[in-house]
C-alpha cells in the first residue's frame, strides 16, 4: 500500500514538497557529501535532491516506487546527471 500510495503522488510530488523539504535536503546532501564518495539515498523518490549532488559524488538511491523511479531516471536523463549511477527498486 505505500509504494502505491508514492505511485499516486509522482506526479505532483516535487511541486507539492519540493519547497517544504528544501531545507533539509540541502543539509543531508551537504553531510552525505562530507561522509564520502559513494552515497546510497534510500527513499530517492521523483530524484528531487539529484541535481543538487556534486559531479564527483556517486550517487546510487533506491525506493519502493516505480512512478517516482521513473521521474528520478527522467531527471537523470534531462540534466545529464552523470554522478548517478544507479537508480533501482
Amino acid at each position: 500500500r505505500v509504494a502505491s500510495a508514492y505511485d499516486r503522488w509522482a506526479p505532483v510530488y516535487d511541486l507539492v514538497f519540493g519547497n517544504v523539504f528544501a531545507t533539509g535536503r540541502r543539509e543531508a546532501i551537504v553531510a552525505a557529501e562530507q561522509a564520502g564518495r559513494a552515497i546510497l539515498e534510500v527513499g530517492i523518490g521523483t530524484g528531487i535532491s539529484l541535481p543538487h549532488y556534486s559531479r564527483s559524488s556517486e550517487v546510487y538511491g533506491v525506493d519502493i516506487s516505480e512512478a517516482m523511479l521513473r521521474k528520478a531516471r527522467a531527471k537523470v536523463r534531462k540534466f545529464d546527471l552523470r554522478q548517478v549511477r544507479e537508480i533501482s527498486h
